[in-house]
């Protein structure tokens, strides 16, 4: 059981990174879809087999995220039901993952250390968000004030939020799991960014296989947040 949980979901999990990436690369579609959709759900049994003490709202990014991935492999179709599901999930994944970084510190310390910086953050945010939903309403099919429009809108609020507060919590925390979070996030997060300009804007080559290595890369970092909190086996790392 041991070997498992140190040796068998690792590997397993680099293998279906390593697997999603040559997909990328080489174009195949179906194996790409597939791959990418049984990571986070492995990271769901990592961590549930592993943590000692489990949080509920980082457990519910995890299953959420897990949920959106997995249904996503099945919409052969495109249906807008798999549409609706994919992005809810992925919505309530990340401010659960919100909720989780909140928890974590005090507004009131927050607030008194990084009032400026704060301040800045949200004046950054309001911008991209508006950049943002300018790329989606580029999109034809994409009409304001429409169940679609706050469906993207909430998306892209919810990735630029968890982005700002993983930030603040390494400067509130100042910690090295804290930075490998951060580097997770904005990993994740710019691999976001990425695919919907290659939804709305210009869908290349280029951008598909700059959104697999960000998304990749920003899994490995969260994993190794994740193991980080785990046990002392992995503290060696750091």
């Amino acid at each position: 059981m041991n070997q498992l949980k140190y040796y068998g979901l690792p590997t397993a999990l680099a293998l279906l990174a390593s697997v999603y990436i040559m997909s990328v690369l080489f174009n195949f579609e179906t194996l790409e879809f597939i791959s990418r959709g049984f990571i986070f759900p492995l990271f769901v049994v990592l961590y549930f087999i592993q943590a000692k003490e489990k949080n509920t709202f980082f457990a519910g990014f995890l299953i959420f995220y897990s949920l959106s991935e997995i249904v996503n492999v099945f919409d052969s179709r495109n249906l807008p039901v798999y549409y609706y599901f994919c992005n809810v999930m992925s919505v309530l994944a990340y401010f659960s993952l919100a909720i989780y970084l909140l928890t974590r510190m005090s507004l009131s310390v927050l607030l008194q250390r990084f009032k400026l910086f704060v301040l800045v953050l949200f004046i950054c945010n309001t911008y991209i968000l508006y950049v943002l939903n300018n790329m989606v309403l580029a999109d034809a099919a994409v009409q304001i004030w429409t169940p679609n429009f706050y469906l993207e809108f909430f998306y892209n609020l919810s990735i630029l939020v968890v982005l700002s507060l993983a930030l603040l919590s390494y400067l509130y925390h100042d910690s090295k799991e804290d930075l490998l979070l951060f580097l997770g996030t904005l990993c994740i997060v710019f691999s976001e960014m990425i695919h919907v300009a290659s939804l709305y804007i210009l869908d290349t080559y280029m951008l598909s296989v700059l959104y697999a290595i960000l998304f990749t890369a920003g899994l490995g970092l969260v994993y190794g947040y994740i193991t980080s909190k785990m046990n002392t086996y992995y503290r060696i790392l750091f």
